[in-house]
C-alpha cells in the first residue's frame, strides 16, 4: 500500500515541463529535469514579451521575439543534487533588469556551439 501511495506521489509531483522556476531573495532559481540534455554551462537569453529567439542551431526559430538581456555563463550559478535527479541554475534578478516575471530560453554552451535547452517562464505558470 505505501509503495503504491510513494508511485502516485511521485507521478503528481514530476514536472510536466521539465523545468520548475520560481522567484526568491531578488535570485531566480530555474531546476532542470531533464540532464540528458545538459552539455555545458548555462546562458539564458530573457524577454518580458515571449520566449526570445536565441538563434544557436539546435534552437527553435521564428518567435519574433528579441532578448531584451542574456545572462551569461559567468553570472549562473549551478547547484547539482547528489542524486542528480535535478540541476537548480540561480542568477540575481539584477542580470534581467529586476524583472519579477519573464520569459527565457534556456541553452547549454559547449565549446563549438550553445545547444538548446528549453524555453519557459519565470516564475513558471504565473501567467
Amino acid at each position: 500500500m505505501i509503495s503504491v501511495l510513494a508511485l502516485a506521489f511521485l507521478a503528481a509531483s514530476a514536472p510536466s515541463t521539465g523545468y520548475t522556476s520560481w522567484v526568491k531573495n531578488g535570485e531566480a532559481h530555474i531546476r532542470f529535469y531533464d540532464l540528458s540534455k545538459i552539455h555545458g554551462p548555462f546562458k539564458f537569453y530573457v524577454s518580458s514579451s515571449g520566449c526570445p529567439d536565441a538563434g544557436c542551431p539546435t534552437c527553435p526559430s521564428g518567435s519574433g521575439t528579441t532578448a531584451d538581456c542574456v545572462v551569461t555563463p559567468d553570472k549562473v550559478y549551478q547547484k547539482w543534487q547528489p542524486n542528480r535527479d535535478y540541476v537548480e541554475t540561480i542568477f540575481s534578478l539584477s542580470e534581467v533588469h529586476n524583472m519579477q516575471y519573464f520569459y527565457f530560453t534556456a541553452v547549454t554552451c559547449t565549446a563549438d556551439a550553445d545547444m538548446y535547452l528549453c524555453g519557459g517562464e519565470v516564475p513558471e505558470g504565473a501567467n
